[in-house]
């Protein structure tokens, strides 16, 4: 298999903003390509990943970075570092594994919060024929925790007619549709297979590859089909602390909101930076947020009619925490606001 070329250009990190660099954030360590962790082993699943979702939304964002020639041109979403996207792929092989008792319980706190979240939620009690409409944007969906605690139960039989085990619920089936987005395709996989384990179709629940929160392009094409707009609600589960600019996704995805519509954000309350050097700290951009630091974000982001804000239980314990072998607890918020 021939080695996969990486297009060089100029590192926007602010730190290596004067090096010629075909890997951000990895210095110069393999100048015009060949980096040896994608020369082998990416270059495959990544493929595979261009051949499921070609005729998607996320056909324009793949178009210009997968070819079928021996040599690959990778052009990585603008808001990470290949570093950072290498590290958001291996997470996301681990993520339900370590975290996915210790998020289930997160969730049952979180389903309390319901009328504080306060969307106008579709109602547990109609039939499915006259439902009303509440659809759900995932942001850093992830392997679709969210997604799959706010959608109604599955009812039908899934593939080969398997049992479905229905999921613990955080908001409960007061949602009639998700659709998620995330940057790192094995979480996108993921996110789908679950969704389709679970019996739901496409229409229901599907996750798109994509970056709706760069500045330089905060517009993009893949997504500027009405369906990716007129939210009822949004929300980012554990994902705000990775983002580059926290203001301006806040931004973004208010703008992916209708009218009246609710963004929510769980995430951490301000905590000591860990210290250990396990490489996935390096996906870590911000050391939890202050109540007064995310009502100016969603005041900015126009989302702060009726801003609230509140801790989920008492705290959440994460065992090896980054692989660093430290157990570590953290306290959780969920701030919630309404779109003018």
């Amino acid at each position: 298999m021939e080695p996969v070329t990486v297009a060089a250009t100029p590192v926007e990190h602010p730190k290596y903003r004067d090096v010629e660099d075909p890997c951000p954030g990895l210095q110069a360590c393999c100048p015009r390509g060949n980096h040896p962790s994608y020369a082998s082993t990416h270059r495959g699943s990544m493929m595979e990943s261009r051949e499921q979702t070609r005729n998607g939304p996320d056909q324009q964002f793949w178009s210009n970075t997968i070819n079928d020639s021996d040599t690959t041109v990778l052009s990585l979403p603008p808001f990470t570092s290949l570093l950072r996207y290498q590290r958001r792929r291996q997470m996301a092989k681990e993520y339900d594994a370590k975290h996915g008792k210790t998020l289930e319980e997160l969730m049952k706190h979180v389903r309390s919060l319901k009328d504080f979240i306060g969307s106008n939620w579709a109602s547990e009690d109609d039939e499915a024929a006259s439902k009303k409409e509440v659809r759900l944007l995932d942001y850093a969906c992830g392997t679709g925790m969210v997604s799959r605690t706010c959608t109604s139960p599955a009812t039908k039989g899934g593939n080969m007619g398997a049992t479905i085990i229905k999921q613990p619920k955080s908001l409960g089936p007061w949602i009639t549709s998700a659709v998620g987005i995330d940057i790192t395709e094995n979480m996108v996989e993921m996110y789908n297979t679950r969704a389709d384990n679970q019996g739901l179709s496409e229409s229901e629940m599907h996750a798109f590859v994509g970056n709706l929160c760069s500045p330089k392009d905060p517009s993009p094409a893949a997504f500027s089909d009405p369906k990716f707009f007129d939210f009822d609600v949004a929300g980012v589960g554990l994902g705000f602390h990775h983002f580059d600019d926290p203001g301006f996704a806040a931004k973004q995805l208010t703008g992916r909101l209708k009218p009246g519509g609710t963004l929510f954000i769980i995430d951490f309350l301000p905590h000591d930076e860990l210290t250990h050097n396990h490489p996935s700290k390096d996906t870590v951009t911000q050391h939890g947020f202050s109540e007064e630091q995310i009502r100016k974000i969603f005041e900015d982001a126009g989302c702060g009619e009726d801003f609230g804000l509140k801790e989920v239980g008492k705290g959440v314990i994460f065992e090896n925490m980054h692989g660093s072998g430290q157990s570590v607890t953290r306290h959780v918020f969920l701030a919630r606001g309404t779109k003018a």
